[in-house]
C-alpha cells in the first residue's frame, strides 16, 4: 500500500480521504435555507427548452437544493452568484453534502476563478446524504486560457469567483436521460493536511525487476504489427 510523507507523517491515500471524510464547513456559504436564494443562481444547459426543476426542500440538518433534471441531453447546471473572498485566510477545502437519485451516480462541482479559468471536480453519488471536503486538486482545469496550462498550476481558492453544480456527459457518468440530485451546505474549511495533498498517480521508481518503464520510448512515427 502507497503511502505518503505529508508534513512528516507517512499517510495512506484510505488515511487522507478519512481525515478529509471527518471536516465540517468552517463557513457556509450558500445553505439555501430560504426560497429567495433560487433567485440569486442561474440555470445553462446546452438546451434550454428542456424542463428542469429546481427547488428548495427540506433535509437531513436544515435545507437542499432538489434538482429534478427531465432529460439531460448534454448539461444541465446550476450556477451561483459571484463570489468575493469566498475562501478565508488558511482555507482550502471545499466541502459541501450531496445525494443522487436513482439514476444519477456522479455530481460536478465547478469553480470559476477571477481569470476566467475553470476547474471541475468530479464526486460518486449515493442515495443517501454524504458529506465531502475537496481539496485544490481534486479540481481538473477544464479549456483553461494559455496562462493556465502550466503542469504544476491548480485551483487557487483565493481567487474564487463563482460556483457552478450540475451534471454533463463530459464529467459525469450518465445512466438514462432522466437525473436527480440534492446539494446543500456548499462551504469552506480548513484541511488537516494544510496545503499538503496527494498525487493523482504514483511515480513508480525505475527498478529493473519492478517498474522498468526508462527501457521503453515513444513511437513518434506510424508502425505496423504483422503477426507470424
Amino acid at each position: 500500500q502507497a503511502v505518503f510523507d505529508l508534513n512528516g507523517r507517512w499517510v495512506s491515500r484510505a488515511d487522507f480521504n478519512a481525515a478529509l471524510a471527518t471536516v465540517k464547513p468552517e463557513r457556509i456559504l450558500f445553505d439555501f435555507g430560504q426560497d429567495d436564494d433560487l433567485r440569486l443562481w442561474q440555470r445553462t444547459s446546452n438546451d434550454p427548452s428542456i424542463p428542469t426543476r429546481h427547488e428548495i426542500v427540506a433535509a437531513q440538518n436544515g435545507k437542499a437544493l432538489h434538482v429534478d433534471i427531465g432529460k439531460l441531453t448534454g448539461w444541465d447546471t446550476f450556477m451561483s452568484p459571484p463570489l468575493t473572498n469566498a475562501y478565508a485566510p488558511g482555507q482550502t477545502l471545499t466541502c459541501f453534502r450531496a445525494k443522487g437519485g436513482s439514476h444519477t451516480k456522479q455530481l460536478a462541482l465547478e469553480c470559476t476563478e477571477t481569470d476566467g479559468s475553470r476547474w471541475i471536480a468530479t464526486v460518486a453519488l449515493t442515495p443517501e446524504w454524504r458529506s465531502y471536503a475537496l481539496t485544490p486538486a481534486a479540481f481538473k482545469a477544464w479549456e483553461p486560457p494559455p496562462a493556465r496550462r502550466g503542469e504544476q498550476d491548480c485551483f487557487q481558492p483565493r481567487n474564487a469567483a463563482r460556483f457552478v453544480v450540475g451534471l454533463a456527459h463530459t464529467h459525469t457518468a450518465v445512466e438514462g436521460e432522466r437525473q436527480e440530485y440534492w446539494f446543500a451546505d456548499l462551504g469552506t474549511a480548513t484541511s488537516p493536511f494544510g496545503d499538503a495533498s496527494l498525487p493523482d498517480e504514483i511515480k513508480l521508481p525505475h527498478l529493473e525487476s519492478f517498474a522498468p518503464g526508462y527501457q521503453f520510448f515513444p513511437i513518434a512515427t506510424n508502425v505496423l504489427v504483422y503477426e507470424a
